[in-house]
């Protein structure tokens, strides 16, 4: 998706989508960590676990950015597909087959 909006967009814009591109998935990632492989501590056996601390403020920014951006390409797809098909149209005339 990048390749095909470098033609028609500033490199800023292309780089810093692949910028939130790379944060995102590290994100993703230290939070899928937390939910899946972090250590359970408890105080003795057979007491409760202790659960998650309440979502900070960066945390809840990141959610809405995401669930956001998400929401609104789904809504309106062609504020992508429009910049990237001339892009694509001529990669695919160059490449034929």
């Amino acid at each position: 998706m990048l390749i095909g909006a470098w033609g028609s967009l500033s490199g800023w814009i292309v780089g810093g989508a692949g910028l939130g591109i790379l944060l995102t998935f590290g994100y993703t990632l230290v939070k899928i960590h937390e939910a899946f492989f972090r250590e359970r501590k408890t105080s003795a056996p057979g007491d409760a676990e202790i659960s998650y601390t309440a979502m900070t403020m960066p945390e809840k920014i990141g959610v809405a950015i995401l669930l956001g951006s998400a929401l609104l390409i789904g809504l309106c797809p062609w504020l992508l597909t429009d910049k990237i098909s001339p892009s694509l149209k001529l990669m695919l005339e160059r490449f034929p087959n």
